[in-house]
C-alpha cells in the first residue's frame, strides 16, 4: 500500500539527509523519504481546507465535520443540521472557526461560526447573499470577509455588505482576499485581480500584464510587493508593472495559494504538485532562485488543496491528508558533496595517465592506472597509432600529476594551441539526483556566474595566456551550496614569451645602438658642411652689412641736410618777417626826415612847430618799432643758436609763453618751406600769470 512491491529486504541504510535505502533481494533500490517531511492520516473523510489556531492546533474541513488535531489525534466537531466538506476554513483574531456548509433544513448555503462550545449560522435571512463561498479571511480592523461567486461579503459583527458588480467589482467568481499595508483591498478571480482604494475597484488582467486572468492566491512581501497565484503561473506587482514566473523560471504553468512567512522569511507557492519558496533576499533579482519541494527533490506530497504556515514556520499542507513539513530543519542541511569529473581539450577526451612521460607504454610506471582510464574514458586500451595521434594534438600539454579516481591533471598547463577547455562536473548524491543545480564562472574569462541550469559540463574556447581559475556551485533542493574550483595556466605564442621579449628588447637595443652610430657621423659630416656653408654666408652678410651702413650713413647725411635746408628755410622765413618791418620802419623814417628837413628850410615864419613835433614822434615811434623788431630776429638767431648747440644742461628762469609760441611758428614756417600751399590760423591761449620757469630752454625748444 506504501509502494513497495518486494518483501524479500536484504539490507537497510541511512544516507546523511536521512533518507532511507531498502535493498531488496528481487525489485531493486527503494528510497524512503528524509524525515523532514511527516504525515498524518485523517481516518476517514475528503479533507476540504486547513487553518492553524493560536495554540498550534490544526483544524480541518472534511466530510465528517470539523476536525481538531492535537497530539497527532483528531476530534471532530459535527452536527446533524449541517453537510460538511466544503472548502473555505478561517480562524478569526478571537479564536471562532468560520466556515461554509449547507444547511441540510433547506438545503441552502450558510455560513457557521464555531466558538469551541456552540455553532451560530449565518444565511440568506442574516443577509448571505452569495451562492458559494471560496475562502474566509479577516482584516486588520476585525472584519470578516467572505470571498465567493458573485461578489465579496465584509461582516462586522453586525451585518452583511456586499460588492459586487453595482459597487464596480464585476468578477464572476473571486476565490481570494487580501488587504494590503496601504489599506488596499485585492480581490483575485476571474476575469483578473481587483484593487479596491475605498472608493473605486481597478481591474489588472492580461492586458496589464497578468499572466492569466484566473488568479488563485494572493499575498504582501515586507517589501509593498504584491504576489499573485494564477493558472499563468506568478505574478509580482510592484504598484507600477508586473514580472511573472512561470515554467521557464522554474515554477509550473499553475500557481494555487501564494502567503508570506514571516519566520522563514520567504513567500510559499502552492505548485500543485508540490511547494515552492522564495526567500526575500531573492525578491529583488532579475533571476530569483525558487526552491521547489516536490516529489522530484525527494518530498512526497499528495497533490496540494490548501497550505498554511503556523507560528513556528513548519508549512501544513492538507491534500489527501495533512502534510506536516519542517522547513528549519532542512534549510541548514549539509551542502551536496561536488567535483571535477572528467578535463577535456579541444572538446576531446584525454588518457591523463598515458599523456604523464614514462607511464606509456604498458609496463612503464602506473600503467595499470592508464589502462583503467582508458577504458573508462574510451572504452578500450590505446593503440600505438592512438597513442601517437594523442601525443601529437598533445603533447605540449604539461601537468605535475593525475588526481583522483576521475584522473583530473594537477597543476595544468597549456600552450596556446589548446587553448579550448571543457569541464565535467557534479554531484555524488543518491538522495537528490537530478534536483541539484549548478553554476560556474571561470576567472579571467567570464564576469559573471552561469544561470543556475541542471547542466554539468561547461566549454571555454580561444581563451588567451594567463592563469585561470574554474569555480563551480551546485544547490541541493534545501538551498545549501557546494563548491570546488580548479586552476590551470594558458601559456602565451611563442613570441609573446619572456625570452622573446628579452630578445625584443636586445635587437630595439642594437637597432637603436646602431642607428645612434650612424645618425651621429651623418651630423658630423652635416656640421663641418653646414660650418663651410656659415663661414661663407657669413663672410657675404659682413659686406652687406658694410654696405647697409655706408647706405644708412647717406641716407643719414641726406636726411640731415634736407631737414636743415627745411629748417634754415623756416629760419629765413621767420626772420625776413622782423626785417622787413626793420626796412619799411626805416623807408618810413627817411621820408619823414626828409620832410622835417623840408619844413626847417622854410623861413621861421612859415614853419609849422606843431607838424614838426608830429613828425619827430612818428619817427621816434618807429625806431622803436625797427628797434623791437631788431631785437626779436636777434632771439630767433639766439634761439637756433642754442637749439643747434649741445647745450650746458643748465636750467635758466625763462619765458615758457615766449618759448612755446616762437617754437610753434618755427614749425609752422618749417612746414609752410615744404608745403607752400599749406595755411592753417593758429590760436594761442596763454597763461600770462604763470611767469618764468626754471627750465633749459633749448631741451623744451627741441
Amino acid at each position: 500500500n506504501d509502494g513497495m512491491s518486494s518483501f524479500s529486504i536484504s539490507s537497510l541504510s541511512e544516507d546523511e539527509y536521512g533518507n532511507i535505502w531498502v535493498g531488496t533481494q528481487r525489485n531493486g533500490i527503494y528510497k524512503i523519504s528524509s524525515p523532514y517531511l511527516s504525515s498524518m492520516e485523517i481516518p476517514s473523510g475528503v479533507a476540504m481546507d486547513i487553518a492553524i489556531d493560536k495554540l498550534g492546533n490544526k483544524w480541518v474541513s472534511s466530510t465528517e465535520g470539523l476536525g481538531k488535531y492535537n497530539n497527532d489525534h483528531i476530534a471532530y466537531y459535527g452536527n446533524e443540521q449541517f453537510s460538511f466538506g466544503r472548502p473555505a476554513l478561517f480562524i478569526d483574531h478571537a479564536g471562532n472557526k468560520w466556515f461554509q456548509t449547507v444547511n441540510k433544513k433547506n438545503d441552502s448555503m450558510c455560513i457557521v461560526k464555531f466558538n469551541d462550545t456552540a455553532f451560530t449560522i449565518y444565511g440568506k435571512a442574516q443577509g448571505l447573499s452569495i451562492p458559494f463561498i471560496s475562502s474566509i479571511t479577516e482584516d486588520d480592523s476585525n472584519n470578516i470577509w467572505f470571498i465567493g461567486v458573485a461578489g465579496v461579503l465584509k461582516f462586522d459583527g453586525v451585518s452583511f455588505t456586499r460588492y459586487g458588480k453595482a459597487q464596480g467589482l464585476k468578477s464572476t467568481i473571486t476565490t481570494t482576499f487580501l488587504k494590503d499595508s496601504k489599506n488596499n483591498y485585492w480581490f483575485g478571480g476571474n476575469p483578473g485581480v481587483y484593487k479596491y482604494d475605498g472608493h473605486r475597484f481597478t481591474l489588472y488582467d492580461t492586458s496589464d500584464g497578468l499572466p492569466h486572468v484566473t488568479v488563485n492566491g494572493i499575498t504582501e512581501d515586507p517589501l509593498g510587493n504584491i504576489w499573485l497565484g494564477t493558472d499563468g503561473g506568478a505574478a509580482k506587482f510592484d504598484g507600477i508593472a508586473f514580472a511573472n514566473y512561470g515554467a521557464i523560471d522554474g515554477l509550473g504553468n499553475v500557481i494555487g495559494d501564494v502567503k508570506y512567512d514571516s519566520i522563514n522569511k520567504s513567500i510559499w507557492f502552492d505548485t500543485r504538485i508540490g511547494l515552492a519558496s522564495l526567500k526575500m533576499d531573492q525578491v529583488k533579482d532579475k533571476k530569483p532562485l525558487f526552491q521547489h519541494y516536490n516529489p522530484r527533490t525527494g518530498f512526497y506530497f499528495s497533490i496540494p488543496r490548501n497550505f498554511n504556515i503556523d507560528k513556528q514556520g513548519v508549512v501544513w499542507v492538507l491534500g489527501n491528508g495533512i502534510s506536516r513539513f519542517d522547513y528549519k530543519s532542512i534549510k541548514d542541511s549539509k551542502p551536496v558533496p561536488l567535483q571535477i569529473k572528467n578535463i577535456k581539450l579541444d572538446n576531446k577526451n584525454i588518457s591523463w595517465n598515458s599523456l604523464q612521460k614514462g607511464t606509456y607504454p604498458v609496463g612503464t610506471k602506473d600503467s595499470l592506472t592508464a589502462v583503467n582510464e582508458m577504458a573508462l574514458k574510451f572504452g578500450k586500451a590505446f593503440s600505438e597509432e592512438d597513442f601517437r595521434v594523442m601525443e601529437n594534438a598533445f603533447g605540449k600539454v604539461s601537468f605535475d600529476s593525475v588526481s583522483g579516481s576521475d584522473f583530473i591533471p594537477v597543476n595544468l598547463v597549456l600552450p596556446i594551441k589548446n587553448n579550448n577547455i571543457s569541464f565535467e562536473f557534479g554531484s555524488i548524491s543518491t538522495a537528490f539526483g537530478k534536483a541539484i543545480q549548478y553554476q560556474y564562472k571561470l576567472d579571467g574569462y567570464d564576469k559573471n556566474w552561469s544561470e543556475l541550469s541542471n547542466k554539468t559540463e561547461a566549454s571555454f574556447g580561444n581563451m588567451s595566456e594567463g592563469n585561470y581559475t574554474f569555480h563551480v556551485k551546485a544547490l541541493s533542493p534545501f538551498g545549501s551550496w557546494s563548491e570546488t574550483s580548479y586552476s590551470f595556466k594558458v601559456l602565451p605564442p611563442w613570441w609573446r614569451t619572456w625570452w622573446a621579449y628579452i630578445s625584443y628588447v636586445l635587437l630595439l637595443g642594437l637597432a637603436v645602438f646602431t642607428f645612434i652610430r650612424w645618425r651621429t657621423k651623418a651630423l658630423q659630416q652635416e656640421k663641418i658642411i653646414l660650418e663651410e656653408k656659415v663661414a661663407v654666408r657669413t663672410a657675404e652678410l659682413n659686406q652687406s652689412l658694410e654696405n647697409l651702413k655706408a647706405t644708412q650713413s647717406q641716407l643719414i647725411q641726406s636726411e640731415k641736410m634736407a631737414s636743415l635746408g627745411e629748417l634754415t628755410a623756416g629760419i629765413a622765413h621767420e626772420i625776413q618777417n622782423p626785417l622787413n618791418f626793420v626796412n619799411n620802419f626805416s623807408e618810413v623814417n627817411k621820408e619823414l626826415i626828409d620832410e622835417l628837413n623840408a619844413e626847417r628850410l622854410k623861413p621861421n615864419a612859415e614853419r609849422n612847430e606843431q607838424l614838426e613835433n608830429e613828425i619827430l614822434n612818428d619817427i621816434k615811434a618807429n625806431e622803436e618799432k625797427i628797434n623791437h623788431h631788431g631785437k626779436r630776429a636777434d632771439a630767433i638767431v639766439k634761439g637756433m643758436l642754442q637749439h643747434s648747440s649741445s647745450g650746458t644742461g643748465k636750467k635758466e628762469p625763462t619765458d615758457i609763453n615766449k618759448l612755446a609760441d616762437e617754437y610753434l611758428r618755427l614749425a609752422y614756417h618749417g612746414l609752410r618751406a615744404k608745403d607752400k600751399s599749406f595755411n592753417a590760423t593758429m590760436k594761442t591761449d596763454f597763461d600770462e600769470t604763470i611767469g618764468n620757469i626754471n627750465i633749459i630752454p633749448q631741451d623744451i625748444g627741441r
